[in-house]
């Protein structure tokens, strides 16, 4: 994952990126009492940023762990927990909504609204796949296309 930041940091000023300091460990520990082991690759990366704002990508952004457990609770109290199905909502970009389950998988929910549909990639190559197309849609024409059918 240090190489994901690094490669975020040189395109920081030319897409408006924004880092956060690194989550606290304790919050990490109580998150994951409360709710649900962490997605490593997630982890890995809020260990060292807790959460990305990209504002050139329509207030793209992975969420800070404070962010996902809101969204989390939120989704429990409308009994529409994506948990129940091994999803973890951790952000959003373009207005879909982004997940990552306890093996590292993402998955996009199309505008939000959407089923979450796999991209057959990890949170690690997803955000590689970012970096490579200035996080341009690269998942939409797919997600489209799975919830056509």
């Amino acid at each position: 994952m240090t190489s994901i930041i690094k490669q975020l940091e040189e395109k920081k000023d030319s897409l408006n990126i924004e880092f956060y300091k690194p989550v606290n460990e304790e919050i990490v520990d109580r998150f994951e009492k409360e709710y649900i082991t962490l997605p490593t690759e997630y982890l890995d990366f809020i260990r060292k940023s807790d959460g990305l704002g990209a504002t050139e990508v329509f207030d793209g952004m992975i969420y800070s762990l404070k962010d996902t457990k809101d969204v989390l609770e939120s989704s429990i109290k409308m009994h529409t927990s994506d948990l129940d199905k091994g999803l973890l909502h951790v952000g959003c970009f373009w207005e879909d909504s982004l997940f990552v389950d306890q093996n590292n998988s993402v998955y996009m929910s199309f505008q939000g609204i959407g089923k979450p549909v796999c991209l057959n990639m990890s949170f690690k190559e997803f955000l590689q796949n970012c970096i490579d197309r200035d996080f341009e849609l690269f998942w939409d024409e797919n997600i489209q296309i799975i919830e056509e059918v």
